[in-house]
């Protein structure tokens, strides 16, 4: 609804209300954007990296549609995406971006990669597959124990 003066108390109060509504719904769509997997393609790897918003670095798991491992963990990864808003989470398909998935070594699926932010390397999670782990691997710097070892 409009009022017809705008000027008035009520419609200024109405305004601002509608403008806080607004923030609300824009904050909590963003929230809701930054919680999900994001599929990377050699396309769009680049840009997709450079233009995310900063946070503690990206988890990539690089699959293939036809390993039933990777259809078991599709909904583990969808989990821990939806409540991890510090972390971006992504994924590969392996069969429609060959190439990609060759540049990081990829041999066997799913592979899962942890790229820290301010890091020049990545890191292979070898846990247990589910939510709790990769967070504590990603958020909990677990991955900083594998540095070393492969």
């Amino acid at each position: 609804p409009k009022p017809q003066n705008p000027k008035t108390p009520g419609a200024i109060l109405l305004n601002l209300l509608l403008k806080e509504k607004m923030k609300i719904a824009v904050a909590l769509l963003m929230a809701v954007v930054d919680c999900e997997v994001i599929e990377l393609t050699e396309d769009n790897l680049e840009a997709t990296w450079s233009e995310s918003p900063p946070k503690q670095g990206w988890f990539v798991k690089f699959f293939a549609p036809w390993c039933g491992h990777c259809v078991a963990l599709a909904p583990k990864w969808e989990e821990f995406a939806e409540g991890t808003p510090e972390v971006n989470v992504a994924e590969v398909n392996c069969v429609d971006e060959k190439e990609l998935c060759d540049q990081f070594d990829v041999s066997s699926y799913p592979t899962l990669l942890y790229f820290p932010t301010g890091e020049d390397d990545h890191y292979k999670f070898y846990g247990p597959r589910d939510a709790e782990h990769f967070w504590d691997f990603s958020m909990g710097e677990e991955w900083r124990l594998w540095k070393n070892r492969y």
